[in-house]
Formats: C-alpha cells, structure tokens, sequence
C-alpha cells in the first residue's frame, strides 16, 4: 500500500502537469469455491459476496491506482470442526486496492494490462447451529482471506469504447479461521478449534468494457486453482458502473 502511495507522489511531482482523472465506480461481486475447503480434519465451505465503491485514479500513460470497498452476506456457510456441524449467515466486509498499467500497441487495436492488486475479506458469524454428537450446539464462528494477484492480459478494442480482455496470472492466498461452540442444553461445555491455510496458484480471467446509458460497464469473470488438503476451483463474478471525472 505504501509503494503505491510512494508512486503516486513520484508521478505528480516528476510531471506536474498531469492530472489524474479521478473515477468513482459502484461495484459488486461473488466468488465461491465448487468443494468445501479441506484442511486436515476441518472443512468448511466458502463464499464472498459485497457491494462497494471504488475510487480509481488515472494518470495515463503512467497507469490506474485504484482503493475499494464493500460489505456483504453469505445467507449459508457451513463448517465442521472438533466434530461438530455448524451452519448458518456471514457478514462479510472486504477491502482492496491495486495497479493497472496499460501499454497499447501502435497502430492496432491490440494492448497488454499489467496488474497487481490484493483483496482482503473479513468474515464474521455468531449464530450458526448444527449438532455435535447428535446434540445441538450453536458456534461462533471469526474468519479472513486475503489473495495477492499479479496478471497480464491481452485487450482488443473491438470499437472505441468496447474493449475484451483475457488475462492469465498467479496469487498467493491465505485463509485463517477460529471458531467457538457450545452445547445448548449444557452451555458450560463448550469447545474452539483455529485453522490456517496458505498457497500459491494460477489463475485466469475473462473482461469486457462498454458503454451503458452514458456510464462505463465493467463485467469480468474469473476462474482460480485453489489447493488446500483438497483441490477446488475459485469462480468469481464481478462488476462496476464507473463515473468519471477531471480537476
């Protein structure tokens, strides 16, 4: 997050006479594994979902930073842990930012995006039910994910404000989780366990940008390997209506 900040006023002070285009985008998205995660004997499953705002500013040739953030509900998780089966609604808040740099190749409607970005997800529940040893419990259950990505991805303007993308790329995510119980009937019994998980994998991606009633839509769509002690797929969707403006 420095670097970029550091960045930014690099550019500013080299070539004062830049000014960025500030941009305001309402966006959304949604991404869930196809398989519960399994990390030794805890599976849990996982899916994230928010409405947000996001902040951009283009500098032109010298690319796009960008801030964002957005809160969200998961009606449905469900997680076993310390033999227990819980299930029940998230809250979920979520903050990212990242780099675009753009290079247009000359003379065609061709160019290559150069992206770096990280996406934090705070995930949060306290009324999840379910049974352990066929006796009702109720959990807690305190989570987070983070997912660092680098890509590439080929444009084409297909006319002047329609541009297709398809990106391939790597990121390194995390995600740690602790969750407390207890039995309903016998509330001084109660149980916790924590888990973590790491790795690294590949991903790849598919963007389309295009006019709409006056405004820029964004849509993309995004498939990940995500390898724990089981493999899964990460699909996401996402999507933003920008409005624009300069100083």
């Amino acid at each position: 997050m420095s670097f970029l900040i550091l960045f930014t006023g690099s550019v500013i002070a080299q070539d004062a006479i830049i000014k960025p285009q500030i941009g305001i985008a309402i966006v959304s998205d949604y991404s869930k594994t196809n398989n519960p995660i399994q990390v030794m004997d805890k599976t849990f499953t996982f899916q994230t979902g928010s409405i947000g705002v996001r902040a951009t500013m283009d500098f032109d040739k010298y690319g796009d930073f960008y801030l964002q953030y957005g809160l969200g509900r998961s009606p449905s998780e469900k997680a076993t842990f310390a033999n227990a089966e819980v299930s029940g609604s998230i809250d979920i808040g979520s903050w990212s930012y990242g780099y675009v740099y753009p290079y247009d190749i000359v003379d065609t409607p061709w160019g290559v995006d150069f992206k770096i970005n990280k996406t934090n997800n705070k995930h949060d529940g306290d009324s999840l039910t379910g049974l352990r040893y066929d006796k009702p419990v109720t959990a807690s259950v305190d989570a987070s994910s983070s997912f660092t990505r680098g890509s590439v991805g080929l444009n084409y303007h297909a006319k002047k404000d329609v541009v297709l993308t398809a990106g391939i790329g790597i990121y390194n995510w995390d995600i740690s989780a602790k969750a407390k119980g207890l039995f309903v009937n016998s509330p001084g019994i109660r149980f916790s366990t924590d888990t973590e998980a790491s790795g690294k994998d590949q991903f790849h991606y598919l963007e389309a940008k295009f006019p709409i009633s006056g405004r820029t839509m964004n849509f993309g769509i995004r498939q990940s390997n995500l390898t724990a002690d089981n493999k899964n797929t990460l699909r996401e969707v996402y999507a933003g209506v920008a409005f624009a403006w300069s100083y």
